[in-house]
């Protein structure tokens, strides 16, 4: 690919400067997702980018063009990417006023889990802590918190989680797109996920 020569053409939405990205002569390559773009640049152009390049590895800056008399502004936004992230789990309407109804007897959380048990090999768990583990996965659904346990992320996304209340037991359950078999007493499973 050969670099753009004209630099008044060339405006880039977002500039990170990490060791990723790599100049080459006078050609530099930027890396920003989902495009890569490159193009001529000047010594002081150059000069400029290693100037602010420690200032902008925490965070993007703004629309600008990146002539010699553009200025580079910061957003503030205090995240790096602020997509929007859908939930592990979606939680039905009477679900969440059962767990409304738990968590308020506790000072806790609850934490979703799996756990090696019963005859099809894989069972859910449920246990209030404190607080999240370092690499769990909080789901906030209409004012209540759910944590999901980090080791459980592969068996139990994109399910649906339900509260039933028969005559027999009242309990969750779990619509899981990732069970590939259960038990007969459906009480453990078998994901396509090891």
């Amino acid at each position: 690919m050969v670099c753009d020569t004209d630099p008044a053409r060339l405006t880039i939405a977002m500039l990170p400067i990490r060791s990723a990205d790599l100049i080459l002569g006078k050609c530099v390559h930027f890396n920003v997702f989902p495009k890569v773009f490159r193009r001529w640049i000047s010594a002081g152009e150059l000069n400029t980018l290693k100037t602010y390049a420690p200032k902008l590895r925490s965070e993007p800056i703004s629309t600008k063009s990146l002539n010699g008399n553009a200025k580079l502004t910061r957003k503030t936004s205090a995240r790096r990417f602020n997509f929007p992230r859908k939930n592990v789990i979606s939680i039905t309407p009477v679900a969440v006023d059962k767990l409304k109804e738990l968590l308020l007897s506790q000072d806790k959380l609850l934490r979703i889990g799996v756990k090696q048990k019963g005859c099809a090999g894989q069972s859910y768990s449920f246990e209030y802590v404190d607080q999240p583990d370092k690499f769990d996965e909080i789901v906030e659904q209409d004012g209540v918190r759910v944590i999901v346990q980090r080791r459980a992320l592969l068996q139990i996304i994109g399910s649906s989680m339900d509260f039933k209340d028969d005559d027999l037991q009242s309990r969750f359950v779990f619509s899981n797109p990732n069970v590939k078999s259960t038990c007969g007493c459906g009480e453990s499973f078998v994901t396509n996920n090891p």
